[in-house]
Order: C-alpha cells, then structure tokens, then sequence
C-alpha cells in the first residue's frame, strides 16, 4: 500500500529533469551560436570562400568555441540558471530588433529604452514580436528553471569546468591558428562586425551606459586664474 501510495505520489508530482552542468553549458552555448545567425550573415556576406572553403566552417567553430570558454567560467554553482536566463532574454530580444528593425542595441540605444515612455513601448509591441520572445526566450527561460543542475561536487564540477574551458580554447584558437592569414586582416578592417556579436556587445554597451551616467564624473578644479607663462620663448632644456 505504501508503495503505491509513493507512485501515486510520483505520478502526480514528476521530478524535475536533471542535467548535467556540462550538458547545461553546452545546450546554451549552441543556443547563442545559432540565434547570432546576423552575425554570420555579416560574415559571410564580406569573404569570399571559394579560395577558401575551410573558412566557412572555421567561423562558427571559432565563436561557439569562444562563447564556451565563456560560459564555462562564469556559469558557476546557484549562478547558471539566472545568467543563462538572462543571456537568453537579452539575445532574443537583441535578435528580433536587429532582424526585423535594423536597430543595433548599444549604449545610446540603452539609454533611449530607458527613458522611453509607455506610449512608445505601446507602439513596438506587435504579435511578431510577443511571438518571437515567447517561443525564443520565455519558453526555454522556463525549461530552464524546471530542470535541475547537477554539478557533482566541487572536485568534479571544477574538472568538468576545466575541461569544458580547455576544450572551447582548443576548438576557436585551433581554427583561428590556421585561418591566421585572412581572419586577422578581415577583422581588422570589418570592426562594425561586432555589433552583432549578440548578447556580449549589448551586455558591454550596458555597462557602458551605467560607466557614462552613474559613474561619478571628475569634477574641473581651476587653480588659478591669472596663471600665464613667464617666458613662453624659454626652453626648459639643458642643451
């Protein structure tokens, strides 16, 4: 009778789905690489491959193996689920403004969201746009808070995370090596590329944005204003 009682008990309150911490970091690493598909776009839209074919498969393995290495450093115990919860609110959001708006969500953009008012808020929202986030950021959000992480200890957790690290280095500077060449010129004249780097540009023009107008500004001391030179002719040079 207990038995059945405990099923019942199952039956009607099933366990969480667990996953492992590796898996979890993987899961939103290919989940940011494939939604940055403007990023590429920009990419491939300004190399030419047919020198190069290897190229065209470097580029993706190069940022997934970044965005890994990334995330596998700071998505830390009781820290994944909020981060990756938040990485994938800010990206889709991110995404659909760029996609369907041309609009580049930095710094300036941040600042003009925040002031906006209700009636310009009003006017962005659409069905396209509630669509978008809700199959793209609200559903895997919630997949995310009803799994359960496993971590497996702190010896363990901290092997599987460097490993994790060392694997993502290996992965995008291993390609980066061998496309040395032609990526590090492309870059250097195609800077407007990271723009689209979603969401680690909009993650850095927050913090720009809260550096320009929270941060305390150093205020001018003026220390004299009669001051002039004595002898602008005079060097100040022994010879």
């Amino acid at each position: 009778m207990k038995a059945f009682y405990a099923l019942s008990y199952i039956l009607e309150n099933p366990p969480p789905p667990k996953v492992s911490w590796t898996y979890f970091v993987l899961g939103v690493s290919l989940f940011v690489v494939l939604m940055n598909f403007n990023l590429f776009s920009c990419l491939y839209g300004n190399i030419d491959f047919k020198d190069n074919p290897l190229l065209f498969l470097s580029l993706p393995l190069i940022f997934f193996g970044l965005v890994l290495s990334i995330f596998s450093l700071v998505f830390l115990p009781y820290l994944s689920k909020p981060l990756s919860i938040l990485i994938i609110l800010s990206t889709c959001l991110s995404v659909f403004f760029i996609s369907n708006y041309g609009i580049i969500v930095d710094s300036d953009m941040i600042r003009n969201v925040i002031k906006t008012d209700a009636k310009e808020v009003g006017d962005l929202l659409n069905a396209k746009l509630l669509l978008f986030v809700v199959f793209l950021g609200i559903l895997p959000a919630l997949l995310i808070l009803s799994c359960k992480i496993e971590y497996f200890g702190f010896k363990a957790h901290l092997k599987h995370k460097l490993l994790l690290l060392s694997f993502g280095l290996v992965l995008a500077f291993g390609f980066f090596l061998i496309q040395t060449k032609t990526l590090i010129p492309y870059f250097r004249s195609n800077l407007q590329a990271r723009v689209y780097n979603i969401p680690f540009y909009q993650f850095y023009s927050a913090f720009k944005y809260f550096k320009q107008d929270f941060s305390k500004q150093p205020t001018f001391l003026i220390l004299s204003e009669n001051a002039k030179l004595k002898n602008p002719q005079e060097k100040n040079c022994l010879f």
